[in-house]
């Protein structure tokens, strides 16, 4: 490291003189004097780096990350990196000026910074961009004297596509969906664009809805009506709306005792329905499932009756009629949503990972999790220059977070050896206390 016409010199009158010492390596150092036995050390001494002075002394200047990894009309996967280095090598840290690109197409390449100054003789260029295909090579320029090429860049056809590997499938609310979606990226040849760094977001294409009344009446041969309104956003269009309904046992154990009508928007779609119990006042039985009433819930409205007979009886605390409705379907809306609502309106966006940045041929959304039950659920997945693709339909189901003993269903009126007089009912129920009743 240490240079000079001679390292050993001899004293004179009790002094020994070191004329002419360089040091090319910058650094922190210290000097050791020997003679014989005896022994001496300077004080530490900084070298720095020697003086970029354009046509005097010309630094170096390096690729010390070669751009790369490119597609047409996307940022560099491998973005370039510059160091300035002074003639011997020495980092050119104190060197201020600015880093300068030359392209001979100039209108094929774009970036937020084209010039770069130095920092600490480093230059990271950060949003380098093709735009259009084929085998470039970059110039670097710092002054008029000092350059870098770098390797040809070839730069692969921008993508143009997304391809579904693997469609989403039922899955359950609050749980990730397993197996998980799979995309893969092409080009506008059709090939897998392994280069491309595109984040790619999903959204509700197809949205769901699902809203749930209790129509309850006293007396026998009574009806219960309740009414659906503006259950989709203004501007969305409607694709499926179905109806379940679900009757109580209060008073349905003798033949003239039963659900005589019921109706949607003035129209019968059931005139008979037994639950063929009594006194059960949680335990519902199902007199409609999946009926589909898209066309009568065209008009965002929805009115549903239900009449039972004059001989049901008081059994349930007042209720001769204990009924649950659910109100279900999905729509397309206006614009993609990155959210479902609720019952009262409240916006639950999806939970765990919603967007997934590519890094090689293929993406999965391993960890997205739906927050609500719905049926007829299609995915937009989309990236920032407007490649999309949308889903299959899906549907997300209930889940049952614990068990409960249903509402006067308790055992009870128990003689050793004979059959319960009470029989016990267990319930499935979700998070919101909700019967799941696909279990």
């Amino acid at each position: 490291l240490l240079k000079g016409p001679s390292l050993e010199y001899g004293a004179n009158f009790g002094q020994a003189f070191y004329p002419f010492l360089t040091i090319e390596k910058a650094g922190t150092y210290s000097m050791a004097f020997t003679s014989d036995s005896l022994q001496a050390f300077s004080a530490p001494f900084v070298v720095t780096a020697a003086d970029i002075v354009p046509g005097v002394s010309d630094g170096r200047l390096e690729l010390a990350v070669q751009p790369g990894g490119a597609i047409a009309g996307e940022v560099l996967s491998l973005l370039p990196v510059l160091r300035l280095t002074d003639v011997y090598g020495n980092l050119a840290t104190t060197y201020t000026a600015s880093a300068e690109v030359i392209f001979p197409n100039a209108s094929s390449l774009s970036g937020s910074n084209m010039s770069l100054p130095f920092a600490f003789g480093i230059a990271t260029f950060t949003d380098l961009t093709f735009g259009e295909r084929g085998s470039w090579a970059l110039t670097f320029v710092v002054g008029s004297r000092i350059n870098v090429t770098s390797t040809p860049i070839v730069v692969r056809p921008r993508l143009a596509s997304l391809a579904i590997l693997q469609q989403p499938t039922n899955t359950s609310e609050l749980a990730c969906m397993n197996p998980p979606i799979q995309v893969q990226l092409l080009d506008e040849d059709g090939d897998p664009a392994e280069f491309s760094r595109q984040e790619v977001s999903v959204a509700y294409f197809e949205n769901s809805f699902r809203y749930s009344k209790f129509p309850q009446c006293e007396t026998g041969g009574c009806t219960a009506s309740e009414t659906f309104r503006l259950y989709i956003p203004t501007g969305a269009t409607l694709i499926g709306a179905y109806l379940d309904v679900q009757v109580a046992k209060t008073d349905f154990n003798d033949d003239n005792e039963q659900v005589d009508l019921i109706s949607v928007n003035g129209a019968p779609v059931l005139t008979f329905c037994n639950p063929d119990g009594a006194d059960q006042c949680d335990n519902y039985v199902s007199c409609l499932s999946e009926l589909d009433v898209t066309e009568l819930a065209l008009g965002d409205v929805l009115a549903v009756s239900i009449t039972i007979s004059a001989a049901v009886n008081e059994f349930c605390g007042g209720d001769r009629l204990k009924s649950r409705v659910d109100f279900y379907g999905s729509y397309r809306p206006a614009a993609p949503e990155p959210y479902t609502l609720d019952q009262e309106g409240n916006q639950l966006p999806f939970l765990g990972e919603s967007s997934v940045v590519a890094t090689g041929r293929t993406l999965s959304f391993r960890n997205l999790v739906f927050p609500s039950q719905g049926v007829g659920y299609k995915l937009l997945l989309s990236t920032p220059i407007g490649v999309s693709v949308v889903t299959n339909a899906f549907n997300v189901l209930s889940i049952a977070s614990n068990l409960a003993v249903a509402e006067g269903q308790q055992p009870g009126g128990a003689i050793a050896g004979e059959a319960f007089g009470q029989q016990p009912t267990v319930q499935f129920r979700d998070s919101r206390g909700n019967v799941v009743t696909s279990i």
